[in-house]
């Protein structure tokens, strides 16, 4: 690719982009022309985005959690069950009410439009179902209204054990 541009009064061309060998595009050329705008209508079709999300609030969000040792904290040994674990649940409903407040049916509908990753990395994507007039299955929603009773429950037995190390076992 090629830009052109004026130097003291004369027209000259730099090299932006190269964007291969002519030998291996030379198959590629009519649709590679297409997608440069040389066809407007098919073009806009191509280059059409299919889906934006937001994640660099979610990334700061993930990097502070990390920080404040909150995912340390809130670390639980699990089996190789499926789900999030109670951190990642809890660090989903705080960036959520830090960025986006609402309800936990407003959740799904948050999780739809910013990138959330799990602790893998990957994206939390709600499941849609139509329940009269909430779209999100709730199925998905359990783990998510049992998180902050699981945090309750976590509290209790962290204060006994830091008050009282020998009655920290009444807790477990």
């Amino acid at each position: 690719m090629v830009e052109s541009y004026r130097e003291k009064g004369k027209v000259k061309q730099r090299i932006v982009a190269t964007l291969g060998r002519k030998d291996l595009l030379a198959p590629h050329l009519d649709r590679l022309a297409e997608l440069l705008g040389r066809s407007a209508p098919a073009s806009r079709r191509a280059l059409e985005p299919q889906e934006s999300t937001v994640w660099g609030p979610t990334l700061v969000a993930r990097h502070l959690w990390k920080e404040l040792g909150m995912e340390e904290l809130l670390e639980e040994k699990r089996g190789k069950g499926k789900g999030l674990s109670l951190a990642e649940r809890a660090f989903v409903l705080v960036v959520n009410r830090l960025l986006s407040p609402g309800s936990e049916h407003a959740l799904a509908q948050w999780l739809e439009t910013d990138y959330v990753p799990d602790g893998r990395g990957e994206r939390i994507r709600p499941v849609w179902k139509q329940n009269g007039r909430v779209r999100v299955d709730h199925r998905f929603l359990w783990p998510w209204y049992r998180t902050l009773d699981e945090l309750i429950g976590r509290k209790e037995r962290t204060l006994g054990r830091a008050l009282c190390p020998a009655a920290g076992s009444l807790f477990s």
